[in-house]
């Protein structure tokens, strides 16, 4: 089981909790597919029972485990990494890692004029100055996730530099926005590899991949950042869990 948890901000502590939870799940530490009690893993996460059940809570609202009060709580077979990852819940690294040796370079530049007036379609501000982090994500030595981050200079807290990129925009925002993101939404959508992009990933001029387009918003719905995804389709197929709500 999962190592206790360091002590850190109470705020931090539900989110913290989840993104235990789910690496336990990942490294198959249900083998049967059944999750451990709220006070088992209380105790093994070093947290309160109320925040495991906020984690757990977190996971049933999308559909990814069935909880039966008094009997308890089991992962959908159903559920697989690439699921988890488009939910937010696991980074693409996790993806890749379970059958990949992965290794990751990431730098942050100003953003162009272009990325700026991309941004702003977006958000609908004028352009103005903002930041933009690559990440880019090789498995076995081939790229095959490309993250391009958008993130304007009026949502951080102090300029950014390399050692403040963190594992996500999503990481970032917590100790770097005045504002932490709260949700995203995202579409995926259809491309065929312009030069650049099939030289990275190996394929030809042309050939169909998919792009990931977010837009990272607050509580109150402000538009915060925005990130393209690019998936190499020879390491990453993406797969959609949705359930009948009643």
């Amino acid at each position: 089981m999962t190592e206790a948890l360091p002590l850190l901000d109470r705020s931090l502590l539900s989110d913290r909790a989840l993104t235990a939870l789910v690496s336990a799940i990942r490294r198959g530490e249900f083998p049967d597919g059944r999750i451990p009690a709220e006070p088992e893993l209380a105790r093994h996460f070093g947290v309160s029972r109320a925040t495991v059940r906020s984690a757990l809570t977190s996971l049933e609202q999308l559909g990814l485990v069935r909880r039966r009060p008094g009997l308890g709580t089991w992962l959908r077979p159903q559920v697989t990494a690439d699921v988890l990852a488009l939910h937010g819940l696991v980074p693409w690294a996790v993806v890749l890692g379970g059958s990949h040796q992965v290794t990751a370079t990431n730098t942050v530049r100003p953003a162009s004029p272009a990325e700026a007036e991309r941004l702003a379609s977006v958000t609908g501000d004028p352009p103005g100055t903002a930041h933009r982090i690559e990440r880019l994500l090789a498995a076995d030595g081939r790229a095959a996730v490309l993250i391009e981050e958008i993130i304007p200079d009026d949502v951080l807290s102090r300029p950014l530099d390399a050692g403040d990129l963190a594992d996500s925009v999503m990481s970032l925002s917590r100790q770097h926005f005045h504002v932490p993101i709260d949700h995203a939404v995202a579409q995926l959508v259809p491309v065929n590899a312009g030069q650049c992009l099939a030289r990275l990933f190996g394929m030809a001029t042309g050939a169909a991949c998919l792009l990931l387009e977010e837009v990272f918003h607050s509580d109150t719905d402000e538009p915060l950042a925005q990130a393209v995804v690019s998936l190499n389709p020879a390491f990453i197929n993406l797969g959609v869990f949705r359930r009948v709500l009643r």
